[in-house]
């Protein structure tokens, strides 16, 4: 489901492809819903070991991420930090992986590439970003660890599937469009983050108490200087 509130686009999972179509390269768009940690093996495992992944991705959203996480009692987790991982060393399984499981948002660090935007293409999917550096960030926006699947490959690369609420993410590939000529970035002084957008376009990541976001301020932060995120 798709809503516009104050501003803001908001995705609720499940998502389908219809929801997509008016999203754009350089929206900003919160994620409610279902999210799961998946990176290398786990992407190895269902394309080239051909074995079915134990968490249903259909119509939600996967994370490339290797999380942190607190084990507490009763078999339950506590996210204390979620970065991303490079998305890149995905590539090469993104096509299959998306025509199997029928995964409507791909989130993670850094451009992909063909494999990447033909799946979005044919599939009805979007890629996005999250930017390095804001791993505790990410963290206060799940809600709960709902389950977690594979956990023999250890902390980074088990599925662990979230309950997220407002995930805040940059889309990066839509409609089949690759995102070579956009990145994010993250003022190294106060942590504020930018998004890149076409034609020298910038902007800044809507305001939230959580980020203390402002608009209006130019791609530099006074002395403070730009760090270059993806």
């Amino acid at each position: 489901m798709v809503e516009r509130i104050n501003g803001k686009t908001i995705l609720t999972t499940p998502i389908s492809a219809e929801d997509l179509k008016g999203i754009k390269i350089g929206d900003i768009v919160y994620l409610n819903g279902s999210m799961t940690t998946c990176r290398d093996v786990a992407h190895r495992r269902l394309v080239e070991e051909g074995r079915e992944l134990p968490v249903d991705v259909r119509n939600n959203a996967i994370f490339h991420a290797g999380p942190i996480i607190r084990p507490l009692e009763n078999d339950k987790f506590e996210m204390v930090s979620v970065g991303p991982t490079t998305s890149m060393r995905m590539e090469k399984f993104e096509y299959e992986f998306v025509k199997e499981t029928g995964v409507r948002v791909i989130i993670g660090k850094g451009g992909m590439k063909e494999n990447t935007e033909r799946a979005c293409k044919e599939f009805g999917a979007i890629h996005c970003v999250f930017p390095a550096g804001n791993a505790v960030v990410a963290a206060t926006e799940v809600e709960e660890i709902v389950r977690a699947e594979w956990r023999d490959l250890g902390m980074p690369e088990t599925l662990w599937n979230c309950r997220v609420k407002e995930f805040v993410t940059a889309v990066f590939g839509a409609q089949g469009r690759p995102a070579a000529r956009y990145y994010l970035a993250c003022c190294a002084g106060c942590g504020t983050r930018f998004v890149n957008l076409p034609r020298g376009r910038c902007s800044i990541l809507p305001k939230n108490s959580r980020y203390g976001f402002r608009f209006g301020v130019p791609l530099s932060c006074a002395s403070n200087g730009l760090k270059r995120m993806v």
